[in-house]
This record gives C-alpha cells, structure tokens and sequence, in this order.
C-alpha cells in the first residue's frame, strides 16, 4: 500500500490537533508557568506526569493497574509529601528565628 494513499483528511487534522495542543499551547502554558512562578517552584510538578497518566489511562481506557505502579504511585506521592513538609517547617523556623532576632532587638 503507498503511503501517500494513506494521508486522509482525518489523518492530516489528527496531526494539526497534536501540534496545536500538544506541543504549541502545552509547550506555551508549560513555560509561561514557569516564567511566572519560577522552575524551582513548577520542577516537582513533573514528577506527578507518570501517575496522572496512570490514573487517566485507568479511568478513561480500563487499563489495569498493578501493584508495583500503584507502589510506586505511593512513593512517588509520600517521597513529595515528605519534600513540602520539611520545606514548610523550614520556612516556620526560619520566620520564628527572625522573630526572635527582631524581638531581641527592641
């Protein structure tokens, strides 16, 4: 079969769509978050990509999760959880810090 037989007027839209909102406006939105919040913020955001996918293929495509993905779903979600604790608690310390160094001033 010629390949040039195959280029169908949905295949030329299906193609359109995926750079249009694929790659254009995510790659347009993906940096324009970053530019407003800053990488530090948005980087860790990434590493939820795999388990969105994974929930999405479970509930939209009926596939089948194992018990290793749905471990490392855990992980995954218990290893950020431990991450924004420990940066919450570092920022309450540093802000009590420096209201015990103002206190100490007056």
């Amino acid at each position: 079969m010629d390949v040039v037989s195959q280029i169908t007027l949905p295949v030329i839209l299906t193609v359109v769509y995926m750079v249009i909102f694929s790659s254009i406006i995510g790659y347009y939105l993906w940096f324009a978050i970053i530019n407003q919040h800053g990488i530090n913020r948005i980087v860790h955001i990434t590493l939820l990509q795999p388990l969105f996918t994974m929930i999405f293929a479970f509930l939209l495509l009926d596939e089948v999760l194992s018990g290793v993905q749905l471990l490392s779903a855990a992980v995954t979600l218990a290893g950020m959880g431990i991450y924004y604790h420990k940066k919450r608690c570092d920022k309450a310390a540093a802000q009590a810090a420096l209201s015990a160094e103002t206190g100490k001033d007056n």
